[in-house]
């Protein structure tokens, strides 16, 4: 069965092909890669980075970032907690390549602390039965 996507901003795949879209209409990759990262982010998520790689202005191929937010590079969160999506469009000058990571909301990362509140009854109660 096919399900709708409840935010298709924050799905990177959905994402890569807007933005594959959008160069293919003939839109400037800059302002493409500028409007796309302001819908992510503007949908709540904690970071996203969007690559476009290509013949972008001249016949040199190079590769430009659009960042914003929180995104772990390397190890266990990065793995984890980092959703990524890569498309390629064919345009005129030769293949684009676009890849787009998204870090999600709801993502409680290894490095916060939380430290809940204590109420003045409970952390005596708890003193005096340790102590027993």
């Amino acid at each position: 069965s096919v399900v709708e996507i409840e935010v298709p901003e924050l799905n990177p795949y959905v994402m890569a092909s807007r933005i594959a879209a959008a160069l293919r209409r003939g839109i400037h990759f800059r302002r493409v890669g500028f409007w796309a990262l302001n819908q992510i982010m503007k949908a709540g998520a904690l970071g996203a980075e969007i690559i476009i790689s290509g013949k972008l202005r001249t016949e040199r191929s190079r590769s430009e970032k659009f960042r914003s937010g929180y995104i772990p590079k390397s190890g266990d969160p990065a793995m984890k907690y980092v959703k990524k999506a890569v498309a390629h469009v064919q345009l005129k000058p030769g293949i684009f390549g676009i890849q787009v990571f998204i870090v999600q909301p709801n993502v409680k990362f290894p490095d916060e602390i939380e430290i809940p509140e204590e109420k003045e009854g409970e952390t005596v109660a708890e003193g005096e039965e340790s102590e027993s």
